[in-house]
């Protein structure tokens, strides 16, 4: 056999392996160390204590904020190029800041198009995400939204810190 041959060979293996392998459906309560596009779709939250992200929904209605504090919540399409740029700053922000807001990704290959977690799917649709990525930052207090404020694109991790602090004084618990 041939290098070349023994090359191809491996690869087939390799992608073969990678296919098999590859998490196509999780379960609620599913816990990941890092999200990324082998992960499946749905509504994973942030557990700081734990370091890791918990899947939440997966095939329920839209995710809503339950408890007061403040949310953020970034729409994740796996097909998307800047997605992969916005990780770095994303996943730098939930290190830095953990006790500063609940942290969301809803992931989907593209949007509601593309999508199999209902419950990510309808959390597109209710939020009216179209573009991406996109973070959302949620203030509930006392059972109420007291604001969704929306940024498209990516944004530096100075940007998501100022951000993050501007909103985070308007949404103090009493």
């Amino acid at each position: 056999m041939s290098d070349e041959e023994v090359k191809g060979l491996l690869d087939k293996i390799l992608k073969s392996f990678l296919k098999k392998n590859r998490i196509t459906k999780g379960k609620a309560g599913d816990e990941f160390r890092t999200i990324d596009r082998s992960c499946p779709h749905g509504v994973y939250l942030y557990v700081p204590e734990r370091d890791l992200w918990r899947l939440v929904l997966i095939n329920n209605d839209y995710w809503k904020p339950e408890g007061n504090g403040l949310y953020v919540i970034y729409f994740d399409n796996t097909k998307c190029p800047a997605c992969r740029i916005y990780d770095n700053c994303w996943f730098k922000l939930v290190k830095k800041k953990p006790e500063n807001a609940k942290y969301v990704i809803v992931l989907c290959s593209w949007f509601s198009l593309d999508c199999s977690s209902k419950a990510a799917l309808r959390t597109f649709e209710k939020y009216s995400i179209h573009a991406s990525p996109t973070t959302l930052f949620v203030c509930k207090k006392n059972g109420k939204t007291l604001f969704a404020k929306k940024y498209e694109g990516v944004l530096e991790i100075e940007e998501l810190i100022a951000i993050l602090t501007s909103l985070r004084s308007s949404c103090k618990p009493e």
